[in-house]
């Protein structure tokens, strides 16, 4: 059990390959009409192919019928109905009057003089993030329950252990509460090699799950080696990294040439976390701070094998829909470009942007920064770099080249299927529209030759 429950801490740490060639996408449904693209990231075709379902598990259900059994862990998905970090404070507030001193210090309420009451503090914050996570998993207790399925849960962590039929599996991915299955028997160790020098790092999120990416300076011989870590979360606003080395890549590997990386996922979390980067006898913090607008880093010890490439970010609101809007490049039959109709391309662009108008969306300006949000894409003119009639924007793992963009940003409270529907029925000759929401949806025209 002390394995299983290792296993389950580090749940959160999914090792998804981030390289440039797996991230990145050609905007235009067919290549061969166009020479300039959109590259930006989408999720790998394996992890969009397994959806809930942790690779490894993803890829032994391939090979075994409906009856067979295997033990996975199950992470519980927070679907707002846990209390928030200021009601449990406020609780904690009203139950000790020297935490409520505390926070009207502004700083938390088991910092305390007394380290007696302190730790009687942290034990009653500790209970109360326990009922909610009880609260969190009595729906999935419930379905085991009922199908008289044996299961193990761990004090304070949403999550369980069972050992489940494939079809049983099939159907818990179903379900709206579960937000990863994963295989908890029979994996391989992987090899790990020490780190060879530092890694950079940065933050990121998709429909307000914050994920942070890792990434080492050196480039190997391919781009296909990750970085071995584990996650701790289970103390209250603290978030560990164990950096334990590099795994190579076996089986099928990239021939680019390109760094290890890792994408460790955080959740959806808010508020002051002390983050802490560790590795061998090393170790390196950060004040982590989350808020509904903004996330930034503070320093609290000297940089050592790890740094970031930025100290903060901003959030884009969860009712934020974007667009980009761009011309193919065409050429005729002997390789020589088309000269396109820029009055035209204008006109059915701005036509597009007035029906998404007349749905409801309002118009609205980013703050200029960098963003958290993994598909935004800058609409300054001076983070963008001219080459000819074509655009490049550079990003943290992406880049887009279009001729003739056009980024627009826009508040939405309304159905993004109608959106949806909108960019599918784009039916241009020289232009095409991509469409991306808060969420992480992204929806691409029906542009064509």
């Amino acid at each position: 059990m002390p394995l299983i429950k290792q296993r389950l801490i580090a749940l959160s740490t999914v090792m998804v390959l981030i390289s440039l060639s797996a991230i990145s996408c050609s905007s235009s449904p067919d290549p061969n009409t166009t020479s300039n693209s959109t590259d930006l990231p989408t999720p790998s075709a394996q992890i969009m192919n397994t959806g809930k379902l942790e690779p490894a598990l993803y890829d032994r259900l391939q090979n075994v019928t409906n009856d067979v059994t295997l033990e996975v862990g199950i992470w519980v998905a927070n679907q707002g109905k846990g209390r928030t970090e200021a009601e449990l404070y406020a609780e904690l507030a009203a139950r000790f009057p020297e935490a409520a001193e505390a926070m009207a210090r502004g700083t938390k309420p088991m910092d305390v003089g007394d380290p007696e009451l302190s730790n009687k503090i942290q034990e009653a914050y500790s209970e109360l993030v326990a009922q909610d996570v009880a609260t969190r998993l009595q729906p999935l207790v419930e379905w085991l329950q009922a199908r008289k399925i044996n299961f193990t849960s761990f004090a304070g962590m949403p999550s369980l252990v069972a050992t489940l039929s494939k079809s049983e599996i099939l159907e818990l991915a179903t379900r709206d509460d579960v937000a990863t299955i994963y295989l908890i028997g029979a994996q391989e160790t992987p090899v790990v090699t020490p780190l060879d020098g530092k890694i950079s790092f940065t933050i990121e999120e998709v429909g307000g799950a914050i994920t942070i990416q890792l990434q080492t300076l050196k480039t190997y011989g391919t781009s296909s080696n990750k970085i071995n870590t584990s996650l701790d979360m289970t103390k209250p606003h603290a978030i560990e990294v164990n950096i334990n080395g590099i795994i190579g890549c076996s089986g099928e590997c990239t021939a680019m040439e390109g760094p290890a990386s890792i994408e460790i996922e955080l959740g959806e979390i808010e508020g002051k976390y002390n983050l802490a980067f560790r590795h061998s006898v090393q170790s390196q913090g950060y004040e982590l701070s989350i808020s509904p607008t903004e996330i930034s880093l503070a320093p609290n010890s000297p940089t050592v094998f790890v740094e970031p490439k930025h100290l903060g970010w901003q959030r884009l609101p969860q009712d934020a829909i974007w667009f980009i809007a761009e011309a193919f490049t065409l050429y005729n039959d002997k390789s020589t470009p088309l000269a396109l109709d820029r009055s035209l391309y204008d006109e059915q662009t701005q036509s597009f942007f007035a029906k998404v108008e007349a749905l409801g969306a309002k118009p609205f300006d980013p703050v200029e920064g960098i963003y958290s949000n993994r598909w935004f894409v800058p609409p300054w003119a001076s983070w963008q770099q001219l080459d000819g009639d074509v655009t490049n924007i550079a990003g943290d793992h992406w880049h887009v080249r279009s001729k003739w963009p056009v980024i627009r940003y826009y508040h939405y409270s309304g159905s993004f299927e109608a959106i949806t529907e909108l960019v599918q029925g784009y039916d241009s000759q020289i232009g095409m529209i991509t469409g991306y929401n808060w969420e992480g949806t992204i929806v691409h025209s029906q542009g064509r030759r």
